[in-house]
């Protein structure tokens, strides 16, 4: 494995006092303070692989052991809003990425120690920072009204501590300075909602479950069609990470024969999954995965079943991005470190998190593909929107499997120009099992099948949200599961969830643009345009001024 050359100049290995043990954290600061340890060079970092990974999987192991039974935890979920900060010039009519990150974290944490407040934590660029909720949503339904203005106040506490011609944009890519390797996936922002389960089998329900989601909401919060300073085919950053996370060698792409390195890999370190976990849906893993086998064995003989193990020795097959000295050895029953340093470096498109012993916080998944939208409003309609479908997945036991090969399509076709309107994706016919039939209080159209009797078929995302005449819509069933819940709601909740739905419903029909959509069409009928996909600083100075006044609920 090649190791990345660039990291960034704050956030990598930045580190903070004040966090919540539900929340995903930034990725590497989480378990890493190099103030005062001792990275180790690639060198280094090679002779030590196979220790490493042999802990790693035995932290594994020692902590499904320790709560795979555990039950009972309440379902709590919220999310993670990445922010850009730029200064904007009205005189010159430029803008620049602000790198202050680290000063505006230390003055937020200051000034909420000991208060309920906000959590803000690093990303990975040093114009970049991440916001949680002040505390995890739970699953009453009258807690949405709370993540819109959550989002709000967390916005409003960024800006107090800016400039005033700074601004904390939420857009995935910046679309002007230019920025080499790794850091110019790393350098866009994303919207992630994590879901906390009573069970270990209800995460991995969950998780197999919302695989084929990921593409469709790819599509459907399509953001970022600009990269540096030119018009782009793309409509989502999600190309962009997975090749600038990329660090497979020649051999391990399979455009070399294998001698220094062992495995084949199918995908970049940031991309689709790879399988479902759960055993009940092992047969549709219908691709190749290459898998680390000494640790599949170890994690079988210890009494993990098939698709779990396979999925904890996919993870193992790459090599840990850094080392410190002082944590090498570690105690299996004690530490988890060797194996987070594993899993938070794959980066798919959901993850299953373990439990944190001695807290309420119980087995949980990532859901990790949306792209961060302009406005709180926008971007809470799509963290509910997500909740829904958990909501309805699990209420109805629905089945949204279909062959992993397919979802890998679907993944493809997600980041394509306009793909919300013109691209179909595969998704399953008939939604509904023996016990979701029981329960669905509503006229269920005909899921005819295909005439080879496929389970699945191509289907365009407004059929898939807002439904045709053979499949029921993801938006018409939240409805009938909210009128089931009518007792937990009041009429200000309704209205709200009401708005966020028909955001999401008419974004699926093309009513409303994308943000990409509306990205495009800024700078395309822009009097400068030149018709050669090139944006110009007055482009996007133009073009931020637009997105500001829209994330204040101005242009339409």
């Amino acid at each position: 494995m090649n190791t990345f050359c660039t990291i960034s100049t704050f956030g990598i290995f930045s580190t903070f006092s004040t966090f919540s043990t539900f929340s995903t954290f930034s990725t590497f600061s989480t378990f890493v303070n190099t103030s005062n340890h001792t990275p180790l060079n690639w060198e280094e970092i090679k002779n030590n692989l196979a220790c490493v990974k042999k802990q790693g999987i035995r932290q594994f192991i020692y902590q499904y052991k320790k709560h795979k039974d555990r039950r009972n935890d309440p379902l709590y979920w919220g999310d993670e809003i990445e922010y850009m900060i730029v200064k904007i010039d009205d005189e010159e009519k430029t803008t620049k990425l602000c790198l202050k990150a680290k000063d505006v974290l230390e003055t937020l944490n200051k000034g909420n120690i000991g208060n309920p407040a906000p959590i803000w934590t690093p990303e990975f660029g040093g114009y970049m920072v991440e916001s949680i909720p002040e505390r995890p949503y739970s699953d009453l339904l009258t807690s949405i009204s709370k993540v819109e203005s959550s989002m709000k106040e967390r916005r409003k506490e960024l800006t107090s501590v800016l400039e005033q011609d700074e601004i904390p944009f939420t857009l995935p890519s910046y679309p002007s300075i230019y920025m080499e390797g790794l850091v110019f996936g790393a350098g866009c922002c994303g919207l992630q909602t994590t879901f906390q389960m009573d069970t270990l089998d209800e995460a991995i329900y969950l998780y197999d479950q919302l695989v084929n989601i990921c593409p469709i909401m790819l599509a459907l919060s399509a953001a970022s069609p600009v990269y540096k300073g030119y018009l782009s085919d793309i409509d989502t950053r999600w190309p962009v990470l997975s090749q600038s996370f990329d660090d497979r060698t020649d051999e391990e792409k399979g455009q070399k024969p294998l001698k220094k390195d062992r495995f084949r890999i199918q995908k970049s370190r940031w991309g689709s999954v790879a399988t479902y976990i759960s055993p009940e849906h092992y047969q549709y893993n219908d691709t190749d995965i290459v898998y680390d086998k000494d640790s599949y064995e170890e994690l079988k003989n210890e009494g993990l079943n098939e698709a779990l193990s396979k999925h904890i020795a996919y993870l193992f097959i790459r090599d840990p991005l850094f080392l410190c000295s002082e944590t090498l050895d570690q105690n299996e029953d004690l530490d988890i470190q060797h194996l987070e340093n594993i899993n938070s470096t794959n980066w798919q498109t959901l993850r299953l998190k373990l439990p944190i012993s001695n807290t309420n916080t119980g087995w949980r998944v990532e859901f990790r593909p949306m792209e961060v939208q302009l406005s709180d409003f926008e971007n809470a309609a799509y963290v509910v929107f997500v909740f829904l479908v958990t909501r309805i997945a699990i209420a109805y036991r629905l089945n949204f499997i279909i062959p992993i090969s397919k979802v890998d399509e679907n993944m493809s076709a997600a980041s394509k120009r306009n793909a919300v309107l013109e691209e179909k994706f595969y998704f399953r016919r008939n939604i509904f099992t023996d016990k979701s039939k029981a329960e669905v209080k509503l006229t269920q159209p005909g899921h005819l099948q295909s005439k080879n009797g496929d389970e699945y078929c191509q289907m365009t995302i407004d059929e898939i949200i807002n439904g045709n005449v053979e499949f029921p819509g993801l938006i018409p069933l939240m409805k009938t599961y909210l009128k089931s819940k009518c007792e937990e709601t009041d009429e200000g909740t309704n209205y709200i969830i009401n708005s966020y739905l028909k955001l999401i419903s008419d974004r699926a029909s093309g009513a409303e643009p994308t943000t990409a959509n509306f990205i495009r069409k800024f700078v395309i009928t822009h009097p400068y345009y030149q018709q050669d996909s090139f944006v110009s600083d007055t482009i996007n100075y133009e073009l931020l001024k637009a997105c500001a006044k829209k994330a204040d609920g101005g242009i339409k």
